[in-house]
């Protein structure tokens, strides 16, 4: 799985440096957006990395990559005299995307969704993903789509062009993406708002940027919305394009911080119980568990 991740990072690198004066992506648009595209990518496939060599954390590391992987498929489909296929799968699997982005969140810290709502929730948010890629695949033909700017050449897995069955996937994907962007962002805030202060500390570094990723993949389905010839020249999707990039990278940053943090209280826990052997000075097993998680309120209870 990393291997074929790095391969596809490198091949989305090509895809976005060739871009680039080409009008097709929004790294093509200006170096600025060129960064900031890169950056939140492969700053959520480094952190995926970090994660799956953890085993504890495995379950986040796949997602933040399969995630980094999607983030660049609009740039697949806008490659500029790349290969056909290429672009439609880019083209495809953009959708993805935000799913991905939806179970890391959800599934912070452990890996695991705590709920049977989340899991419905996670589950209902790849379903609907999965029916819009597979639609784009076989029945959207790029010249009969009077919205396209990506790639506008044609479709290397049509079966069957139905201009209508691809505008009403399309239509659907803006509003579920609306709602599950929302839902994103209230369900970040609410497990904010009701965690303990220690427990929010542990919480933060994803909900954070989770609550932040939301809000923009929100704003951007309300902008198609209301305006679907994208135009990635505008001041408006262009400042929804970096607040995706910004929150998207902000994500990446705590998903490493996670797991860099998990790992250094183990490690200080296992030195501690090496270094206090069967009879610990009085007070320091506490003190040290407390500056580990971060609770000055915690007692230690023997059996």
């Amino acid at each position: 799985m990393p291997v074929l991740a790095v391969a596809f990072a490198i091949v989305a690198i090509v895809a976005v440096h060739r871009g680039v004066g080409a009008e097709t992506t929004y790294a093509g648009v200006s170096l600025a957006a060129h960064a900031a595209d890169l950056a939140a990518g492969l700053g959520l496939l480094a952190a995926g990395l970090v994660a799956w060599f953890e085993p504890r954390a495995r379950r986040l590391g796949i997602l933040a990559t399969f995630a980094a992987v999607a983030w660049f498929a609009p740039d697949l489909e806008g490659w500029d005299g790349g290969p056909g296929i290429a672009r439609s799968l880019g083209a495809a699997t953009a959708p993805l995307f935000l799913a991905f982005l939806f179970h890391l969140v959800l599934a912070s810290p452990r890996g695991r969704l705590r709920s049977r709502l989340e899991r419905a929730a996670v589950v209902a948010a790849y379903g609907i993903a999965l029916t819009v890629t597979v639609g784009r695949a076989l029945f959207r033909d790029p010249y009969l789509d009077p919205y396209c700017w990506r790639n506008c050449f044609g479709n290397s897995l049509l079966v069957h062009a139905d201009q209508g069955v691809a505008q009403a996937l399309s239509r659907f994907w803006l509003r579920s993406a609306l709602v599950i962007g929302v839902l994103l962002a209230a369900t970040c805030a609410w497990r904010l708002l009701v965690a303990s202060g220690p427990a929010r500390g542990v919480l933060a570094p994803m909900l954070c940027p989770g609550l932040l990723v939301g809000a923009a993949e929100a704003a951007y389905a309300v902008a198609l919305l209301r305006t679907p010839l994208e135009d990635a020249t505008s001041t408006e999707f262009s400042a929804i394009f970096f607040a995706r990039s910004l929150a998207v990278g902000l994500l990446a940053l705590g998903l490493a911080w996670t797991v860099v943090r998990e790992r250094w209280q183990r490690a200080t826990v296992l030195r501690l119980s090496t270094e206090l052997g069967a009879a610990p000075p009085p007070g320091k097993l506490r003190d040290t568990l407390a500056a580990v998680v971060g609770d000055p309120a915690l007692e230690v209870a023997y059996w």
